[in-house]
């Protein structure tokens, strides 16, 4: 298992225990650069993912169910957090095969996505800003495609969320699995997000951790026989 950075945040569905670092430089040219960086656990072996998962489907997403506040009021999680604000997106996934676990003859789970979070931003003159930070780790299911998940169980909200990054795999017309994450090498995203308040321009970068594929190209059978022997 790849090593972690050192601990901000400790991305779960349902707490939401560390604090992003920003670290912001500014100009004349009224622009503030804001660098974010998170802890989570990452690997670039099929063994650990499989390891790390309570249950590991097959299936589909289904639709986008829901959006709720991943921050738990530490007097009550079963309570959102009133102070902080971390945007989870549910999704409906039909389950047609369960590779390792058990949900009891269920055809239906939900399983949620960390998308973005609310953060405060100084600007330099004493103000603080309010901006919207999207996950870069988020990847919009494709509705139309089979996946692979692997995935944790949080009985508090009844869901299930990322056992590690990456957690999904793809299965393409070929019945070849394409592994879904953004941190992979191959992967040229910008992790930018970019917002103005006044007479400034904000520019939020994410640091992120680049791994290798090891995965993509297997067939799907030798995916589920390599997990298999994980059980």
């Amino acid at each position: 298992m790849l090593k972690q950075n050192k601990l901000k945040i400790i991305l779960s569905s349902i707490l939401v225990l560390g604090t992003i670092s920003f670290y912001i430089f500014s100009n004349k040219e009224e622009t503030i650069h804001v660098l974010a960086s998170a802890d989570y656990p990452v690997t670039e072996n099929l063994d650990e993912m499989a390891i790390e998962s309570d249950l590991v489907v097959m299936g589909k997403y289904v639709k986008l169910d829901s959006k709720w506040n991943m921050a738990r009021n530490p007097k009550d999680i079963s309570q959102e957090d009133p102070e902080n604000y971390v945007e989870g997106h549910i999704y409906t996934f039909k389950v047609d095969y369960v590779v390792k676990g058990n949900i009891q003859n269920k055809k239906m789970i939900e399983i949620n996505h960390r998308y973005s979070e609310t953060i405060d931003i100084e600007d330099g003159d004493g103000n603080v800003e309010k901006a919207t930070n999207l996950d870069p780790l988020y990847i919009q299911p494709d509705l139309n495609a089979k996946y692979v998940v692997f995935l944790k169980y949080e009985p508090t909200q009844n869901h299930y969320y990322k056992a590690i990054e990456p957690f999904t795999v793809k299965i393409n017309e070929l019945d070849k699995v394409e592994l879904q994450s953004n941190l992979l090498s191959s992967v040229n995203k910008a992790k930018k997000n970019e917002f103005k308040a006044g007479n400034k321009t904000f520019i939020i970068d994410n640091e992120i951790h680049k791994i290798q594929d090891n995965i993509s190209g297997m067939s799907i059978e030798e995916l589920k026989s390599k997990i298999n022997q994980k059980k």
